[in-house]
């Protein structure tokens, strides 16, 4: 934390006082204690990370879910992620859509770099109505229907948010 000694610059101009040993009246000598927000999030960083990155808890996390496009050229998959997206937005759940020309790779690394709690992969099997979901802090992918994907989202932050 940071400690700063204020003196009784504050407390003389306040009139704030106290009777010492000779009951006279002194300035109180004050001080400022505080933790700075850039200290508390370097602790959280350094208490929830791994080898690929950061591991927002998720009642913090700047964003609650990313969601990867795997392929720009497919109409579908864009209007799926952008739809998905959407909707997460309106229901007030930050999250970021990554379409750039990249690599899954590359975006996954990202992605897990940033430590995002939720990612949401929309690839090969939208025909079928499938994405990915995978949370940040398991190696386990699950497919699921993209008529779930909202609920999952969902019960996922209120069940990590507790």
């Amino acid at each position: 934390g940071n400690t700063f000694k204020l003196g009784t610059k504050y407390s003389s101009s306040l009139g704030l006082n106290y009777l010492d040993e000779n009951n006279e009246l002194k300035p109180v000598v004050m001080g400022s204690y505080g933790i700075g927000v850039e200290r508390m999030i370097a602790a959280v960083v350094e208490q929830n990370h791994d080898d690929k990155g950061i591991i927002w808890p998720m009642n913090i996390a700047p964003y609650k879910v990313c969601i990867v496009l795997i392929s720009n050229k497919d109409e579908k998959q864009k209007q799926i992620a952008e739809q998905i997206y959407t909707e997460l937005q309106n229901m007030g759940i930050e999250t970021i859509l990554d379409d750039r020309d990249e690599r899954p790779g590359v975006k996954f690394n990202d992605m897990d770099l940033i430590g995002i709690p939720i990612r949401i992969t929309i690839g090969n099997k939208i025909d079928e109505h499938i994405v990915e979901l995978k949370k940040r802090d398991s190696d386990e992918i699950k497919e699921i229907s993209i008529f779930d994907v909202l609920y999952t989202v969902q019960d996922i932050i209120d069940e990590e948010s507790i």
